[in-house]
């Protein structure tokens, strides 16, 4: 999950990340020549998914038994 979720990050064949930081955007791809710069609502929402699943399973594993 971890490994999926990083490919978002740069952990790709190309080693560049998809998700924009300073538009908060995830572009589209990688093509041959880079990355597709387009950031469609599909792609930024599968970016925003993959990073609330990640959330959620590490918060669970590392919660606080009371």
């Amino acid at each position: 999950m971890i490994r999926s979720f990083e490919w978002f990050l740069g952990e790709n064949d190309l080693k560049l990340p998809l998700y924009d930081h300073s538009t908060k955007g995830c572009c589209d791809g990688l093509e041959t020549y880079g990355i597709n710069r387009n950031q469609g609502a599909e792609s930024t929402l599968c970016y925003f998914i993959a990073y609330l699943t990640v959330y959620k399973s590490l918060k669970i594993k590392f919660q606080v038994e009371e």
